[in-house]
């Protein structure tokens, strides 16, 4: 092999693994992920394309389940990918479809409601709150911040669909963990009583059984060739049953109160 042919497959093969790159170690030579794209030969998607699909998220609300806009953390955006098959945006480091940002808390959504990091629609499905208990925030605070982030949705959407969380199977031999997750889930349950706007959808019940993790609904490896264990998102399964639930019991039409 050549010296040139030796670089050309070298590159390649660094290519493969750049976006594996963990978030904190990523140095400034590192292209971003849309640059591969543009740059990469080998890659059929046409950067045109992805601009517009960039451009679109900006401007209109996305992405849509039924008319209504997810906003939330990792697990509306792997709903976004797995369910609905939309494209979601690789930027500095970030992977986000609309305000479906992964890791994203509830502070963090409030912040990019307020900076308009993407537009609010006048229909929303709201879950968000699992980063928070992974980063140890107390029950207290995320229900203020919570109330907080539905005064700031008010100002825009006619009608906010907002759902439990789902429970976190990493978590379930802590006791800590379960007072939390049934002291907020507890709270989401009372919040139509006062917002006319709102309606709230228990979903956590049905990935749980005999007070446990359903595992049948949960991603058991994040990385499986490195022995990666996820324990915290659901799968394509569970987040089909998602999209199940909410169809099915007629949560998104218009008449339900």
């Amino acid at each position: 092999m050549s010296e040139k042919e030796h670089r050309r497959h070298r590159s390649s093969f660094d290519y493969g693994y750049e976006t594996k790159t963990p978030l904190g170690k990523r140095h400034s030579h590192h292209r971003s992920f849309s640059e591969k794209r543009a740059r990469s030969p080998s890659n059929s998607f046409n950067d045109d394309s992805y601009a517009s699909i960039v451009k679109k998220r900006k401007i209109s609300p996305h992405p849509l389940l039924d008319g209504y806009q997810l906003i939330g953390d990792s697990l509306l955006l792997r709903f976004a990918e797995q369910v609905l098959f939309e494209r979601c945006i690789y930027d500095n480091g970030m992977r986000y479809l609309g305000l479906c940002v992964s890791g994203q808390t509830i502070e963090e959504l409030k912040e990019r409601v307020e900076n308009k990091f993407s537009p609010v629609g006048e229909k929303i499905i709201l879950l968000i709150g699992t980063n928070n208990i992974l980063q140890g925030a107390s029950a207290d605070d995320m229900r203020d911040s919570l109330v907080e982030l539905l005064d700031l949705l008010d100002e825009r959407a006619k009608r906010i669909v907002i759902l439990t969380l789902p429970p976190i199977p990493k978590l379930e031999n802590d006791g800590r963990f379960w007072y939390k997750f049934n002291s907020y889930n507890g709270f989401i349950k009372t919040l139509n009583i006062k917002r006319e706007n709102v309606t709230v959808k228990d979903i956590s019940q049905l990935f749980l059984e005999e007070g446990y993790c359903n595992m049948d609904y949960f991603e058991r490896w994040y990385d499986r060739l490195q022995r990666r264990p996820d324990l915290i998102h659901l799968n394509r399964a569970g987040l089909l049953k998602i999209k199940t639930h909410l169809l099915k019991n007629n949560v998104l039409s218009e008449e339900e109160s």
